[in-house]
């Protein structure tokens, strides 16, 4: 019986190490789209929130989105953030999933943006922070910055 040589065995070990960095590399974030939110409750803090998203996997993949940590804004100014402590299953299919991340408006700053939104016109929201999609053993943290815009039809609220 032989046995393989060394050097050819560490090579080929570096080899698939490499190949496999490689395909790591081309993986993309997964897809998320905001499409509503949702008003909890009411504490001390500020208000408590959950933003509905829509989550699908661009690579046919799947895997699990764990320690997802966000920052919200409206008009620039930062108004709540948050962290997902419950993974979201992400299916291999192409299946979207619905998934709820909880926020927290805080009074403290949040103010001016919400003064700012219950005006009249456009207005521009944004949400960023990063995500860690696993699969097995394997993860990747990806970062992300969504930004859209809404319309608000003003009115007499006094903040």
């Amino acid at each position: 019986m032989t046995h393989p040589h060394p050097r050819r065995v560490l090579t080929t070990a570096v080899l698939v190490c490499v190949v496999a960095a490689a395909s790591c590399s081309t993986v993309e974030p997964p897809e998320v789209t905001l499409t509503g939110v949702e008003f909890v409750g009411l504490s001390m803090e500020g208000l408590s929130m959950i933003l509905i998203a829509d989550v699908s996997d661009p690579n046919g993949i799947g895997g699990r989105i764990r320690d997802l940590e966000y920052s919200i804004y409206l008009d620039g100014t930062k108004v709540g953030q948050g962290q997902q402590v419950e993974s979201v299953l992400i299916p291999s299919d192409g299946t979207t999933v619905q998934a709820e991340i909880p926020f927290l408006l805080k009074w403290e700053g949040a103010k001016e943006g919400l003064r700012d939104a219950i005006q009249s016109g456009q207005h521009e929201w944004n949400i960023k922070g990063s995500a860690k999609l696993q699969k097995g053993g394997l993860s990747r943290t990806f970062k992300f910055d969504e930004r859209g815009t809404f319309g608000s039809q003003g009115g007499d609220v006094t903040l």
